[in-house]
Order: C-alpha cells, then structure tokens, then sequence
C-alpha cells in the first residue's frame, strides 16, 4: 500500500501522477556499477516530493527502499 510518510492521501485526485526515480550516485566508484549502494529512489506525487516511511529523507537509499516495498 501505498502510504507516504509526508502526505495525508484520502482520496487520490483524478489523473494524479506518482513517479518513482532511479538515480545513481555520482561518484568515480559507482559510475559503472550495478551495486545497490550506488542507487537512490525518489518518489514524486504529482510533482511534490513524497518521504516513504523507513526512508531518512524524500530520497531514500535503495535499501530502505526495497525494505519498503518488500
């Protein structure tokens, strides 16, 4: 279930838009790797950032994130 720690949902407006990025971090070490430890995910809920719950901040690792959605 969808459910954003930042974000009181009731009832999701008609031709509402959830995004969910994949970043890899700029760094020498990860610029080729497929390692978890180089990724971030962002979520975005028509356009405002969304804070998952388990996630330090609006970008969690790809951990936390995983750990969320499994």
């Amino acid at each position: 279930m969808f459910r954003p720690a930042n974000l009181e949902i009731d009832m999701i407006p008609y031709a509402s838009t959830i995004m969910f990025e994949l970043h890899r971090n700029d760094t020498e070490e990860c610029a080729n790797s497929t390692k978890s430890e180089c990724f971030t995910v962002s979520v975005l809920f028509n356009g405002e950032p969304v804070k998952l719950s388990g996630c330090k901040t609006t970008e969690c690792s790809f951990k936390e994130y995983e750990s969320y959605i499994l």
